[in-house]
């Protein structure tokens, strides 16, 4: 029941960034906006963008449960530290988002500076290069578990793929959407196989 909990915990995570994309936070700046324009949008919309940055930190938690799940598919795969590791990164770029994210929200209302303000949404719009990065690091982790591990081995083809590619520029941002998928299907269809049993050497083996 807990490794079915933590895979459907990637569920979540892809429930929540786009909630956060789509709904919550709507449409904001662009990152080419002036400070004035930014301190204005920010104090007008302070509690909703700042409910964003909570539910990014929320995910992060989550997209970590969700890797400890796939792990749990080959626990004496080497390729398992790739997958923690990556998913830790993944964790650590959604809060990084989040403190950005909240920091240009407050900035509205406690009168930050103009080039503050649009130095943090520059900031704020390109930490995607970090999920990116991160993304690809858990999915090449997570192919090797896959592969290595289970049944369901096109989950892992697909993974291996998608892990490439996301680290090619302007293929880059398809691969991104590609993962928040992935990561959705995996979760569920994982979640509803048996994870393969750890291989324990017998007594006295060589």
């Amino acid at each position: 029941m807990q490794r079915k909990l933590f895979l459907l915990s990637g569920v979540a995570f892809v429930a929540l960034v786009l909630a956060t994309v789509i709904g919550i936070g709507g449409s904001t700046p662009g990152s080419d906006a002036s400070g004035e324009k930014l301190a204005s949008f920010y104090g007008d919309h302070a509690l909703r963008q700042g409910a964003v940055s909570f539910v990014l930190a929320l995910a992060g938690l989550l997209v970590v449960l969700f890797g400890v799940g796939v792990a749990m598919e080959a626990e004496r795969s080497t390729w398992r530290h790739v997958l923690l590791i990556g998913t830790g990164l993944v964790s650590a770029s959604a809060i990084l988002t989040a403190f950005i994210h909240f920091a240009l929200a407050n900035g509205g209302d406690e009168k930050v500076s103009p080039a503050a303000m649009q130095a943090l949404n520059s900031l704020d719009a390109n930490t995607w290069v970090f999920f990116n990065t991160a993304f690809g690091v858990m999915l090449l982790g997570a192919a090797g578990v896959i592969l290595s591990g289970t049944a369901v081995r096109w989950l892992g083809w697909i993974a291996l793929v998608i892990g490439i590619a996301i680290f090619i520029p302007f293929v880059d941002f398809f691969a991104l959407l590609a993962t928040l998928v992935w990561i959705a299907i995996a979760g569920v269809v994982l979640s509803r196989t048996e994870a393969a049993p750890a291989i324990v050497a017998a007594p006295g083996a060589a």
